[in-house]
C-alpha cells in the first residue's frame, strides 16, 4: 500500500520564537531588515482558515509591518510585545518599556 507523504503542521506556539527574533532584530539591526521575515509570516498566517488565533496574530504582524514601514520601530516593538502578552507567551523583555 502506498502511503501519502506526511505534511507536518507547525505548532502555533512556534510563532513565539519568530516574534522574539523580530523584536531583537529591530532593536539590534534596525527595522528594514525585519520586514521580509514579518511579511512572510503574515502571509503564512493569512492562509490559515477558521483559526481566530492565526487571524489575530496576523493582525498584530500587519500593524507591526505598518509601523516599521512608517519608520516607527518603537511602535513596532510595542506591538510585538503586545502580541507576546496576548497569547501568554513569556519573554525576557519586561524591562524594555
Amino acid at each position: 500500500m502506498n502511503r501519502a507523504p506526511v505534511i507536518p503542521f507547525p505548532d502555533f506556539d512556534e510563532n513565539r520564537r519568530l516574534i522574539i527574533d523580530c523584536f531583537q532584530a529591530v532593536e539590534e539591526r534596525g527595522s528594514r531588515k525585519v520586514l521580509p521575515a514579518l511579511t512572510a509570516a503574515y502571509e503564512r498566517l493569512c492562509r490559515v482558515r477558521n483559526s481566530s488565533r492565526h487571524a489575530r496574530l496576523a493582525e498584530f504582524l500587519h500593524h507591526a509591518i505598518t509601523a516599521l514601514e512608517s519608520d516607527q520601530p518603537e511602535g513596532a516593538k510595542y506591538i510585538l510585545l503586545t502580541a507576546l502578552a496576548t497569547f501568554g507567551w513569556p519573554s525576557d523583555f519586561a524591562d524594555t518599556f
